[in-house]
């Protein structure tokens, strides 16, 4: 009986053990020698990758990311105020929320697709599970602003920016409010979860005002070579630059490289079962704990939990490492909005 499959059919019986003439053990040498090339070929790949990012020109990485994720805006970033209303540097409201804290910390909080800045502070209930109002528990001056402009209506190329970008000008132009506004002195951080830890992430490589990340569920997203279940950003397929520089951790290690500190938060179910035959893909996030250059900067944490956030974990990781970024001449006066 012949079982057509494919191309070539089912011609023969494939079982170690159904035919006496086979060597069982020979052919279990065979799919184990393929098994190491494979491995060897996936250890040989990450070496590779891990020469690039560790050694690129990191203003030539920034130029190219930029350039891949569509930010080349026009003009120069700016705010201003009018009728007690935050505006950018093309004249468009942007909406935040806040909460006051009492020390001299500030967080940008960025929420991801479907959600909103009332999530965040727990105003309602999503996957972000309150974490802003939980780094405001925490001391921190918190804004939660509105991102993902991800309208079809909307188009800002001939400002020089993608969606996205229009999203990371409006993320420079509110850092700069919040400088001016807190002084030289604060510590901004950025957190964001999902789409708002991949704006997060570039947010932080991006702006030099940005002192610290933590990305909640973005080290899920990426691509790992190992990882038969990765689940790359959507609509960035195309852009081998993009795919090139972030995979594998690489953000999180041309970070590093400019000595931002870094928490990446990722829950055990994120984005369901990860890796060769249902394993997980903590060993590929693991591994990149291990080859970061400036281990005092960088800290992974795993939790119990799916595709969402764990503020309190996420918070003690911080404070562990949120003072470590590049020191700030704190005898400067607070810069006057122009």
């Amino acid at each position: 009986m012949v079982v057509i499959g494919g191309n070539l059919g089912y011609i023969m019986n494939r079982s170690l053990l159904g035919d006496p003439s086979v060597d069982p053990n020979k052919n279990y040498r065979d799919a184990l020698a393929c098994a190491s090339q494979k491995a060897s070929v996936i250890e040989k790949y990450r070496e590779k990758h891990d020469q690039l990012v560790n050694n690129i020109n990191l203003d030539t990485a920034l130029e190219t990311l930029k350039a891949a994720i569509g930010f080349s805006p026009v003009i120069d970033s700016s705010y201003s105020i009018s009728n007690n209303k935050l505006l950018d540097r093309n004249g468009i409201e942007i909406e935040f929320q806040s909460a006051p804290g009492t020390a001299q910390d500030v967080l940008i909080a960025l929420h991801g697709k479907w959600g909103v800045p009332a999530g965040v502070l727990c105003q309602r209930k999503d996957y972000s599970n309150c974490f802003g109002k939980y780094w405001n528990d925490a001391g921190f001056h918190v804004y939660a602003l509105s991102v993902e402009a991800q309208s079809p209506a909307m188009d800002f190329q001939r400002l020089g920016l993608s969606l996205t970008g229009s999203d990371l000008a409006k993320i420079e132009d509110f850092i700069r409010y919040l400088r001016d506004k807190h002084g030289r002195c604060a510590h901004i951080a950025i957190a964001g979860i999902s789409y708002g830890a991949m704006l997060a992430e570039l947010s932080a490589f991006f702006f030099n005002d940005v002192n610290g990340l933590a990305s909640i569920g973005g080290g899920a997203r990426y691509s790992y070579v190992a990882s038969e279940f990765s689940l790359p950003w959507k609509g960035y397929e195309m852009s081998p630059y993009y795919v090139l520089l972030t995979s594998e951790g690489g953000i999180y290690k041309l970070l590093n490289r400019a000595r931002k500190p870094v928490v990446v938060s990722v829950g055990i179910a994120d984005a369901g079962l990860w890796g060769e035959s249902g394993g997980t893909k903590f060993g590929m996030i693991d591994r990149i704990q291990k080859s970061i250059i400036n281990k005092d900067l960088f800290i992974l944490q795993a939790f119990l939990g799916n595709h969402e956030a764990n503020p309190m974990g996420e918070i003690e990781s911080y404070k562990k490492i949120y003072r470590s970024s590049t020191v700030i001449t704190c005898n400067q006066p607070k810069m006057e909005n122009q």
